[in-house]
């Protein structure tokens, strides 16, 4: 092959291609813009000639040395197709080699000549790969030491991707209840732990973006794909489902039903059984049973799933409406009752709107338990509304046992993870989150993640989680991200990350990113927001909100602050005696203590919340509110007690610190 330089321009197809730009030009679709590792693959193949290129070949032409996944390529060619106006099912420029690489279909012509001179391939900085490697520990990554009791098992197990079924009804407007059959029977599959299921929500978002089954596959690292069709007629469904083997592209099972539309539920446990006995050698899978035997409650059930899946307050609240009317059809519908329950949990603490969205949550929650106490969906909601009203210890207890349950429950195992991190077990944290993220690479809220392994000593996974997750889903990632800057020294960076998180105007941002403000040194811009957030946010009155109120903090920049720290401590006392035990409150008092000089005081609240699982020794290096007690011989030895338990920690997941 010949060389070409960047900087050269070349025709491809309908296109004019600038490197040296990142540009693309066509006469009928205009110009448009690459990214750089875009540009990086499109170079490679070119290349090759109209040859093959092999996918582990391109990675590391790419992305040089980098952890980088088969997912990550496949979302980048994704990006060259849709800017090349291609088609993955009819290509015209790039074609997928299933299981191998892929070919550039057209000839590369130089502008003037019909000769298809090579271009000499080109390697992104490893700085622009970074946020690429973290895509790649989100799928199939090994996070745990290999003689963990859970490594070298989990990847053993198969794992199973299941399609949103397509709507084949004659009158069509029927995707919710396909998509729903597809999501009922997941949820059936997700409770045999010899599986491992990918969570729909990732499946659904790879699906949205356009990419085609097998580069959800990729994605996802599927070793199974699960997909179907429903039609449904006025009293009948036709149902058709397959199961295709990944790897090898072969269809390893197939069934059709055509049944009677009260026949749904049973249809849905043979599929599920029929799975079970192809895929884990015939181990049992237990009947789900009929949830409900009003129909209309199951159809706006299924509706309400479908608004549910989209996680924004809107459609939560329109999820919560559509349960309340199954439930009102049906009040013995336990599974609708429980799904009311997630999402008024959701709305309340993800969404912060309050107390009496939690008190609601539970109420429900408790009501389908009634009904069915092994009902894995009811225990995850009630230790979502526990969490949200700082029962932490309740809620590790509900969601242990929703996971055992449903251990494909990536949510679940989620939260799981947030709960053990409240109460210092950092190794099950770890765990639980890596689970969670290997069954939802779209998972954004692994933020959390990142910081543990910058607590635990390994910076660089942490940062690739902690950015991987912003990228994903700006919002509350982007305000955590912010966060961890802070602790990596990158004021710069968190001031700008907080600066992208306040104009989204994110609940309880002015608080973190006063903090951010004050530990960075900005007294005159942490002094305004965190007076905003006191003076304008109910929710800052309610309690702290992530380790200390506003109040807190602001007192250091008032020339009267005992007013301020008397408020900070009455809500904190407050909430202590309503029941929340989470250690953020005994930290607050710790640091209200230190401020008024009360060292003793501060000590034996900090040692309450170290029982209650306070162990982030950078946060509290990073505090000003203990700079009056930094220099005494209590301070050593705490610090001390927190580094040995990190180091233990660390070592136990197989990292140094």
């Amino acid at each position: 092959m010949s060389d070409r330089q960047r900087s050269d321009r070349y025709r491809l197809a309908d296109w004019t291609v600038d490197p040296s730009r990142l540009r693309i030009h066509s006469e009928r679709l205009g110009e448009r813009r690459l990214s750089p590792r875009a540009m990086s693959v499109l170079n490679v193949l070119v290349d090759a000639d109209g040859e093959v290129v092999k996918k582990y070949d391109l990675l590391d032409a790419v992305w040089g040395n980098a952890d980088v996944s088969d997912g990550m390529l496949s979302q980048t060619v994704l990006e060259l197709r849709n800017a090349l106006d291609d088609d993955a099912k009819d290509p015209r420029v790039i074609e997928t080699i299933r299981g191998v690489g892929f070919r550039l279909i057209p000839a590369v012509e130089s502008p003037g000549d019909t000769e298809a001179p090579a271009r000499a391939r080109s390697r992104l900085p490893l700085i622009s790969a970074l946020l690429a490697v973290a895509l790649s520990i989100a799928i199939g990554w090994q996070l745990l030491q290999p003689d963990s009791p859970d490594a070298g098992t989990d990847d053993d197990k198969p794992r199973l991707m299941v399609l949103p079924f397509e709507d084949r009804s004659p009158d069509g407007g029927y995707d919710y209840f396909a998509e729903g059959i597809a999501d009922e029977i997941s949820i059936h599959l997700a409770r045999s732990p010899g599986l491992r299921l990918v969570a729909n929500r990732a499946v659904l978002e790879f699906a949205d973006q356009g990419l085609i089954p097998d580069d959800i596959a990729d994605n996802v690292s599927a070793d199974l794909m699960l997909s179907g069709s429903v039609q449904r007629r006025d009293e009948t469904f036709l149902l058709v489902v397959r199961l295709t083997d990944v790897e090898r592209g072969e269809e390893v099972w197939i069934t059709r039903f055509e049944r009677p539309a009260g026949d749904v539920f049973a249809v849905q446990d043979e599929v599920a059984q029929s799975i079970a006995a192809v895929v884990l050698r015939g181990q049992p899978l237990a009947p789900r049973g009929s949830p409900t035997e009003d129909l209309s409650a199951y159809d706006i059930y299924l509706q309400g799933r479908a608004s549910q899946r989209q996680l924004s307050p809107g459609a939560t609240a329109e999820a919560i409406r559509l349960f309340e009317h199954a439930i009102e059809l049906d009040p013995g519908f336990a599974l609708a009752r429980a799904r009311l329950a997630e999402s008024l949990a959701i709305q309340g603490y993800i969404f912060q709107s309050g107390e009496p969205a939690l008190q609601s949550a539970l109420h429900h929650a408790e009501l389908a338990l009634q009904a069915d106490p092994e009902l894995a969906d009811g225990l995850y909601a009630k230790s979502l509304a526990l969490a949200g009203l700082g029962r932490f210890a309740e809620a590790y207890q509900q969601v242990q046992v929703a996971t055992q349950l449903l251990p494909n429950h990536s949510d679940a195992l989620f939260l799981a993870g947030s709960l053990a991190e409240a109460r210092g077990d950092l190794v099950s944290a770890v765990q639980d989150y890596s689970l969670a993220l290997r069954l939802n690479p779209t998972l954004p809220r692994t933020v959390a993640l990142g910081r543990l392994y910058v607590l635990l000593g390994d910076r660089t996974t942490g940062l690739q989680i902690a950015e991987r997750g912003h990228l994903l889903a700006p919002g509350y990632p982007t305000l955590y991200l912010a966060f961890l800057m802070l602790f990596i020294d990158d004021d710069a960076r968190a001031e700008d990350l907080c600066g992208q998180a306040l104009a989204m105007d994110l609940p309880r941002s002015q608080n973190l990113c006063g903090f951010i403000a004050l530990a960075s040194g900005r007294r005159s811009d942490a002094q305004e927001l965190l007076n905003a957030d006191w003076e304008n946010d109910p929710r800052a009155r309610t309690g702290p909100f992530t380790f200390a109120a506003s109040a807190t903090h602001l007192a250091m920049l008032d020339e009267n602050p005992e007013p301020l720290l008397a408020d900070s401590e009455a809500i904190t006392l407050s909430k202590i005696s309503d029941g929340n035990d989470h250690w953020s409150l005994r930290y607050n008092l710790a640091a209200v203590a230190s401020l008024r000089g009360e060292a003793d005081t501060a000590f034996e609240w900090l040692d309450e919340s170290y029982e209650q699982g306070f162990r982030d020794v950078q946060l509290l290096e990073l505090d000003p509110a203990f700079d009056a007690v930094r220099n005494l011989p209590q301070y050593s030895s705490f610090v001390r007690r927190l580094e040995e338990d990190l180091d233990t920690m660390a070592a136990e997941l197989g990292l140094v610190r």
